[in-house]
C-alpha cells in the first residue's frame, strides 16, 4: 500500500451506500444512496489471483485512498466518471482515523 499524500489525490469520486427496502409482497429491492463526493487517489492493486470453483478470479483490482471520515465507512460502491468500483474491504490505515483505503473490484469502465 502506497503512502497517501496530496499529490496523488487528484480524482473526484462519489461514495454510495447500499440501501435495501422491502416493497409490496415482501419483494426486496437494493439501491445505492449517495454518501459524499470527495477527492481520492485511485491506483491499480497488485494482488495475486485467487482460484474459486475452478476459475481464476481477481476480486481486488484497485485501491482507492481517501481522508478518513466515519461516514465513509458505509460506502459499498465508488463511482469515478463512468467507472464503477464495488468495495470488497476497507482499511483504516494504522487505526489512526487519518486515511481510509477501499479495496475494490472494478465492475465496468465504459
Amino acid at each position: 500500500m502506497k503512502k497517501y499524500n496530496q499529490q496523488n489525490t487528484c480524482h473526484r469520486v462519489s461514495l454510495k451506500s447500499l440501501t435495501t427496502t422491502i416493497g409490496d409482497g415482501g419483494r426486496k429491492t437494493e439501491s445505492y444512496t449517495p454518501i459524499a463526493t470527495i477527492w481520492a487517489a485511485i491506483e491499480p492493486a497488485h494482488h495475486a489471483p485467487q482460484f474459486r470453483g475452478g476459475k481464476t478470479v481477481f476480486p481486488v483490482s484497485h485501491e482507492i485512498t481517501t481522508r478518513y471520515s466515519q461516514s465513509y465507512e458505509a460506502a459499498r460502491q465508488i463511482i469515478f466518471g463512468t467507472r464503477v468500483f464495488q468495495v470488497r474491504s476497507k482499511i483504516n490505515v494504522g487505526e489512526k482515523k487519518q486515511y481510509l483505503v477501499f479495496r475494490c473490484e472494478e465492475l465496468s469502465n465504459n
